[in-house]
């Protein structure tokens, strides 16, 4: 394979490049870069290949992009792939690099290496333009190729690569033009049209006449238009990047605000009693006095906002389409605030890739935020647990909870996914549970386990009838084991102070241990 780079696009970017962020761009018509839609046809291809080969990755009609740049890595050591993606997510570089593939984030970047390639391209045509046998040679197998791999696009504009057109708005630098001024008669950005082969044959007759030719070459009666530097377009017109979401347009009232704590609140399977605990955790939070957000990111069946009583709540899709609503959402009455997850499900595949953004965009305005996620695992989990400070990972009484646990935490280390930060809770703990912190502990290869103690029916009912202030204040073994382990993930300062009301809290309780039992049977009489 002769040329420079492989890029591989789907069909319909392939035929508007400005959604990559090359517009009036001619991908067909660059000799430089071989195109392919088909996933088969592009490993079919560069697997045979004998030379280390450049491969830019960004989708394909067939499968996915990322999948397919781990599948032509793994096809060939000679490809050196690179991952082009223009979503803000750190679980795409985290999986890349597991792979062994390189990540060009966001549009950006991608201009700048297209650009760049394209700038060498140029340079090897006017160090070598004597040898133009190997260049037209090199732009019809060019031409041949494209046409094979994109037989469906019959729309495709067979135009001159070296015409204004096929460069678009991406100009020659200074230096490139100076040498162009010096040697006129290289052809490039001729105004005349080519012809079916690529290249002219007036320009043929230029480049093989190039270094006896003094004056200015004239092509069918028309002179050489060559761009000069002040006309070229300056690629940081090019490069601007677009907001993922409107969160990005909306600046906060306070940039000097230190950012919150975030603590996301995960299990492996349903029925673990993660949302009870990421409901109580955010009001203890907002019991000890910081000012806290429940953000319920369970997007499919999350009732955060229907267990604390705010039927009214604004959703994550409200956030998103006006994000000056973030004002409206407070603490009220004691009870933290709530980001609702959306009504309609079909809006979460819109929020699902673009959760990481959301996080950071809350993250600025409370003390402390508490994500409650789903069961089913997506891409959604892991960017929100590469953008929290904590990661709760609870675990039930079942052997099927342990085997899920084990399995998701081998996901993320595949994806490349840090689980250092994770902390790990038993759920239902008690005298006669199946399960106790050191099984767990034992079963998962020695990791610290907390325990927490099985609130009963009580935590359900009261939950259930919207009274989370009434669990609360029960101060109910449940409650205080969720309390301990909150005050646990607290920065040293905070957590130093805690503590020690914890520990006199607890001394009190063992001075009269039949207290609230005597209460109980007061209320009954």
């Amino acid at each position: 394979m002769n040329n420079e780079v492989t890029l591989c696009l789907d069909s319909e970017s392939l035929k508007h490049p400005e959604v990559i962020g090359l517009p009036d761009e001619n991908l067909l018509a660059q000799p430089w870069l071989t195109l392919y839609s088909d996933a088969f046809e592009a490993r079919k291809s560069l697997s045979i290949g004998d030379t280390k080969t450049l491969v830019w990755v960004i989708s394909c009609d067939s499968m996915e992009g990322i999948n397919l740049a781990a599948a032509l890595k793994m096809d060939s050591e000679l490809l050196d792939v690179w991952y082009v993606t223009f979503e803000q997510s750190g679980s795409i570089v985290g999986r890349c690099e597991a792979a062994g593939i390189g990540v060009i984030r966001g549009s950006h970047e991608f201009v700048k290496a297209y650009t760049k390639a394209k700038q060498r391209f140029r340079d090897s045509c006017i160090n070598n333009s004597s040898e133009d046998i190997e260049l037209e040679a090199l732009h019809e197998s060019q031409y041949s190729d494209s046409l094979s791999s994109l037989n469906s696009l019959d729309s495709a504009r067979k135009q001159d690569v070296y015409t204004k057109e096929a460069f678009g708005p991406l100009g020659l630098d200074a230096q490139v033009v100076g040498e162009l001024e010096k040697n006129p008669n290289i052809g490039i950005w001729s105004s005349d049209t080519c012809t079916s082969d690529g290249i002219t044959q007036n320009q043929k007759e230029g480049l093989k006449n190039n270094k006896s030719s003094k004056g200015p070459q004239i092509i069918e009666g028309k002179p050489l238009q060559i761009k000069s530097a002040q006309e070229t377009t300056p690629l940081s017109s090019l490069a601007i990047e677009e907001p993922l979401l409107n969160l990005s347009r909306f600046k906060k009232a306070s940039s000097a605000k230190k950012t919150a704590f975030s603590l996301a609140v995960v299990s492996g399977s349903g029925g673990s009693g993660k949302s009870t605990i990421a409901l109580c955790s955010a009001l203890i939070y907002q019991d000890l006095g910081y000012r806290t957000l429940l953000l319920d990111a369970d997007l499919q069946f999350g009732d955060m906002a229907y267990m604390l009583g705010r039927d009214n709540a604004i959703s994550l899709a409200d956030v998103i389409e006006e994000p000056e609503r973030i004002a409206q959402v407070s603490p009220e009455d004691g009870l933290p605030a709530v980001i609702a997850a959306p009504e309609r499900l079909e809006q979460s595949e819109l929020i699902v890739s673009h959760m990481a953004e959301i996080v950071e965009f809350v993250k600025g305005y409370f003390d402390v935020v508490v994500l409650n996620t789903g069961s089913f695992w997506t891409e959604q989990h892991a960017q929100i647990i590469e953008s929290v400070d904590k990661t709760l990972f609870v675990i039930d009484q079942r052997p099927s909870s342990v085997r899920a646990c084990s399995r998701a935490l081998a996901l993320c280390s595949r994806c490349g996914i840090a689980i250092q930060p994770f902390a790990y809770a038993l759920n239902f703990c008690s005298r006669h549970a199946l399960l106790t912190p050191l099984d767990i502990s034992c079963a998962m290869q020695g990791i610290s386990v907390q325990e927490i103690k099985d609130g009963g029916r009580e935590v359900g009912e009261l939950l259930g009838a919207s009274l989370p202030k009434e669990l609360l204040s029960t101060k109910s073994a449940f409650i205080q084991s969720v309390r301990e382990l909150c005050v646990s993930f607290l920065p040293e300062g905070d957590k130093e102070r805690f503590q020690e009301q914890l520990a006199l809290e607890k001394s009190q309780r063992k001075t009269n241990p039949f207290s609230s039992l005597r209460k109980r049977r007061v209320a009954c009489l």
